[in-house]
C-alpha cells in the first residue's frame, strides 16, 4: 500500500465517525429499556459479588465481605481466588463455588457493580477504558459464553440465581447492542469513539547490496632506469 493510501485512512475513519454522530438515533425499544433488566442481572449476588467496590470479594445472597479477610492482597502472598476455587461446582452444600478462572476484575479495572445505577452501569459497560477493552459485541459474547458467568445459573446447592434466565438475559443484553450501546437517560444518542488512526508505515530503504568484488589489475608500469650524471662542482 502506497504512504499516500495509508495517510487517507484516518481521514475516512474521521468522516465515517463525523457521519455516524449526524446519523438518527437507533429506534427505541418497544417496551421497558433492555438495560433495566441487564441491571437487575448485573447487580444480583451471582455477579455483584465479584464486582465490589472494595478489595474484599462479597459472599452469600446477602453480599457480605468475604470471610478470612479475602481481598485482592492474596495475591501479593502467592495466592489467588483458584487456591480455594476450583474449577468445578461440587453438589453439596457450603462448598466453595467452583468455575474455570475464579478471579476478581484487576485492580486497574475494577468494573464495580455494586452500588451503580441502571444509566451508570451502562455507561461503564459500553465504554473500552472501563469494561476491559472490549467492544459491544465482545461484552455479549462474554455474557453468552464465558464459563465464569454461566456459573452464575448453576452455582451449588444454597445459593440463588440471578432474576432472569441466562436466555432471557442474553436476549436483553443483545437488544442492547442492537441499540449500540443506548442508556435509559442519555440526553443524545451515543456514538462510539472512532478507532484509533493507523500510524503510516516508515519509508521502506532498499537493503544495502553486496557487490561482488572486481579485481581489477593493477596497471604495470615500466619501471625506467635514469642514468646518473655527473655535475662539476662549481668552482670558486
Amino acid at each position: 500500500m502506497s504512504r499516500a493510501r495509508w495517510l487517507a485512512v484516518p481521514a475516512v475513519l474521521l468522516a465515517t465517525w463525523a457521519y455516524a454522530q449526524s446519523a438518527p438515533p437507533p429506534p427505541a425499544p418497544a417496551g421497558p429499556h433492555p438495560f433495566f433488566a441487564v441491571h437487575k442481572v448485573l447487580t444480583s449476588p451471582r455477579c455483584m459479588n465479584c464486582h465490589p467496590q472494595g478489595d474484599a470479594p462479597l459472599q452469600f445472597d446477602q453480599s457480605k465481605p468475604h470471610a478470612m479477610g479475602i481481598s485482592r492482597a492474596i495475591d501479593d502472598v502467592g495466592m489467588s481466588c483458584a487456591t480455594c476455587h476450583q474449577v468445578v461446582q461440587y453438589d453439596f452444600p457450603h462448598a466453595p463455588p467452583g468455575a474455570p478462572n475464579w478471579h476478581l476484575p484487576p485492580e486497574d479495572m475494577r468494573m464495580v457493580f455494586e452500588g451503580q445505577t441502571v444509566q451508570s452501569l451502562c455507561e461503564q459497560l459500553r465504554d473500552p477504558a472501563k469494561n476491559g477493552g472490549k467492544t459491544l459485541d465482545e461484552v455479549l459474547h462474554h455474557v453468552s459464553h464465558d464459563p465464569l458467568v454461566l456459573w452464575g445459573w448453576n452455582p451449588g446447592p444454597g445459593r440463588t440465581t440471578p432474576p432472569l434466565s441466562h436466555d432471557t438475559f442474553v436476549g436483553e443484553m443483545k437488544r442492547w447492542v442492537d441499540m449500540q450501546g443506548a442508556c435509559p437517560e442519555d440526553t443524545r444518542p451515543f456514538v462510539p469513539a472512532p478507532p484509533m488512526p493507523i500510524a503510516a508505515p516508515a519509508a521502506e530503504t532498499p537493503a544495502a547490496t553486496d557487490a561482488p568484488a572486481t579485481d581489477t589489475p593493477a596497471a604495470d608500469t615500466p619501471a625506467t632506469d635514469t642514468p646518473a650524471t655527473d655535475t662539476p662542482a662549481a668552482q670558486p
